[in-house]
This record gives structure tokens, C-alpha cells and sequence, in this order.
């Protein structure tokens, strides 16, 4: 198995991509140096999730809502519609989302703490959403590991302090895309 490829913009690696019938599988596989009952709460969470990605309406079991609003983006103020299909506390995360698809988050115990699989299955209405969108969750990811290090985002200075850092992101992202 090769190692992971890492963006030349930080440590954190890429996420991958794959083509699935008409659907793209986005996967990230993260390491965060803290229990899984913190990354969990970060998830689940809505005053944590805010923190690092969005504000969050949630009501924790299957079948129950999981709405989202992007604090990042113009679109800032939209709420995104979303239900939970797996909850299994501190170790399975999954919901819909109207924007996103369905969003999987596994996470494991390691030694050093915690080891996240994060997946994005979406159908985008053009191709070119693809690498828009793993360079956002690439972010978003990053911006939880700051979270988790106690350094939440300000939403308000976010595009001035990280766009540039989304376009080189995204640029790598269309590379892999390609493939």
C-alpha cells in the first residue's frame, strides 16, 4: 500500500477521490491527537461544531435531523437539510445533507488518540464541485484539529485569512481529480 499523498501546502494529507456509477466518493483519513470522546463531541456538538465548521441543528438518534449552515461562505445564513442514518455514539457518525450527500464519520481509538475516516458521497451538478469540495473538508478538517487544540475559527476574517489557502488546495484537488 503506497503512503498517503500530503498537500504542499501543510502535513495534513490528501484526501482521495474515486468515481462511483454517478456518484464521487470523497475519503479523508485523519489522526488527531485526542480521545475519541472529544473529536466525537466535536461532531455532535453544536456549540464544538461551530468552532471548525458550521453551525449545527442536530437531535442525536437515527432519524433525526442534522441541518447545517457553512459559516465560511457566502452562502452563510442558508440552512442545509440533513437526517441522521447512523448514530452510534463515539464511534459512527452518518447523515444526509441537501448539499453535501452523505457524510460518514468513523472514529478509532489509537495510541496517540484518535483516528478519523471522513467520506462524502455526492452527486455534484457539475464535475468541477468535486475538488471544490474535498479542498473545503480538507480545511474544514485541519480547522478541527485547531479546534481540538482549544483555537476555534473566525468566521468573520475566515476568507481573507484562508481563501488563498482553499485556491492552492483546490488546485492540487483538480490535479487529483483528473486522475
Amino acid at each position: 500500500m503506497s503512503e498517503p499523498r500530503h498537500s504542499s501546502q501543510d502535513s495534513a494529507p490528501l484526501g482521495s477521490v474515486e468515481r462511483v456509477d454517478e456518484d464521487w466518493r470523497i475519503t479523508f483519513v485523519r489522526e488527531y491527537g485526542h480521545q475519541v470522546d472529544e473529536v466525537w463531541a466535536m461532531l455532535t456538538d453544536p456549540g464544538l461544531t461551530r468552532l471548525w465548521w458550521a453551525d449545527a441543528r442536530i437531535e442525536p438518534r437515527v432519524g433525526g435531523r442534522f441541518d447545517l449552515r457553512w459559516l465560511n461562505s457566502p452562502e452563510a445564513g442558508e440552512w442545509w437539510a440533513g437526517a441522521v442514518t447512523a448514530w452510534e455514539p463515539g464511534r459512527l457518525l452518518e447523515f444526509t445533507n441537501s448539499e453535501h450527500g452523505l457524510l460518514r464519520w468513523e472514529l478509532e481509538p489509537t495510541d496517540a488518540g484518535t483516528r478519523l475516516r471522513f467520506t462524502d458521497l455526492i452527486r455534484p451538478e457539475e464535475e468541477r464541485f468535486v475538488a471544490m469540495s474535498l479542498a473545503g473538508w480538507h480545511l474544514h478538517l485541519d480547522h478541527l484539529a485547531d479546534a481540538l487544540d482549544g483555537t476555534g475559527q473566525d468566521w468573520d476574517g475566515w476568507m481573507q485569512r484562508w481563501l488563498p489557502t482553499w485556491q492552492d488546495l483546490h488546485a492540487e484537488y483538480v490535479a487529483l481529480a483528473a486522475r
